[in-house]
């Protein structure tokens, strides 16, 4: 278990405010609450039940942020380039 936890840490990125104790304290309660968190696929991972999917498209209808101009710029600005 302590090979698996030392792999798993090398992956996560703890705010780097936290103390070790903190960091300890952290682990060890979702280890304890480790149901919440994990996956058939992970140990650690979704809520069950709360799963979401994520569709990325570029396809049309464009997402409001595509529709845009890469760089939107006035007609000052456009002189001033």
């Amino acid at each position: 278990m302590d090979s698996f936890i030392a792999e798993q840490l090398k992956e996560a990125k703890f705010n780097h405010e936290l103390t070790e104790k903190m960091k300890e304290k952290l682990i060890d309660l979702l280890f304890k609450y480790k149901n919440a968190f994990e996956t058939e696929k992970e140990p650690l991972g979704a809520i069950i039940g709360h799963e979401v999917d994520i569709n990325l498209s570029v396809e049309k209808p464009y997402p409001p942020l595509l529709r845009r101009p890469a760089y939107p710029a006035s007609p000052r600005a456009i002189e001033a380039l």
